[in-house]
């Protein structure tokens, strides 16, 4: 019974219309076209469909996205989403601690006041996009240093200036070896009585010498000067002697204070 039902089954794959051949016949005829018997084929089937349902399924890209196929995760997408969040938080939070961090460094530079100082760190603290814009435009113009710097300088300018000799009497520049203003005529030096050597009119002692200048002559001198400056010139040979010493300021008021000719 069983070998009718093999001998059917060979009619049906085509492999022959004889009798069954045993094995030993099979391996005796050989050749390139010989057959495998039909056991060895049955069983070697039966291996390969036993293979096959052994093997994983192969992921199905139909009803899923191409990025989960490629991360080999349903959750892989998640994933990688949470990983850029947590590199976006990790940036934003080193910004701000940046932004503090100069807004306090920047604030002691700029004022010493601590109260205005811990305001500014406040505000680019708690509004970590708007404070420090805020910041920037009510911060000062300048920093600690560059005001000193300023100033500096400033005071060096009025120094210079101040180094400049004046005339005492019309308050213009003169030069050092000057003897006399040549804009009002006033005396700036006389000679020393014992060296001869210019002396300027604010010297008490001859540097030159050592010698001592009078002082009776130099406050009589400046008694008469502050006397001329102060009443008004009425004849013309005390006008023409008080251009030496009082100022042009001086002669025009005292000019417009006398009456018109009649």
């Amino acid at each position: 019974m069983a070998l009718g039902g093999v001998e059917g089954v060979e009619r049906i794959l085509g492999r022959g219309h004889g009798p069954r051949s045993s094995c030993s016949d099979c391996s005796r005829r050989g050749g390139a076209f010989s057959r495998p018997p039909l056991h060895t084929t049955v069983h070697g089937a039966r291996g390969r469909l036993s293979a096959r349902a052994a093997l994983p399924p192969l992921p199905q890209q139909g009803g899923q996205p191409l990025v989960d196929f490629l991360i080999g995760l349903p959750s892989g997408l998640e994933g990688l989403l949470g990983l850029l969040a947590a590199l976006v938080a990790s940036y934003l939070l080193l910004a701000w601690v940046t932004s503090v961090l100069w807004t306090f460094r920047d604030a002691r530079a700029r004022t010493p006041h601590v109260a205005a100082q811990a305001i500014g760190v406040a505000l680019v603290a708690l509004i970590p996009l708007l404070g420090i814009t805020l910041y920037l435009i009510l911060r000062p113009g300048e920093t600690l240093q560059q005001a000193y710097d300023r100033d500096l300088e400033q005071q060096t300018l009025l120094a210079e200036l101040q180094a400049v000799p004046a005339c005492p009497g019309c308050q213009r520049a003169v030069r050092d070896e000057f003897t006399a203003c040549p804009y009002c005529r006033t005396t700036l030096k006389e000679p020393c009585s014992s060296c001869g050597h210019q002396l300027a009119q604010a010297w008490r002692h001859c540097p030159y010498c050592a010698t001592t200048r009078a002082p009776e002559r130099a406050g009589a001198r400046r008694a008469f000067g502050a006397a001329r400056a102060t009443r008004p010139l009425t004849d013309a040979s005390e006008r023409e002697q008080g251009e030496a010493g009082v100022p042009e300021a001086a002669l025009r008021g005292s000019a417009s204070r006398e009456p018109p000719p009649q």
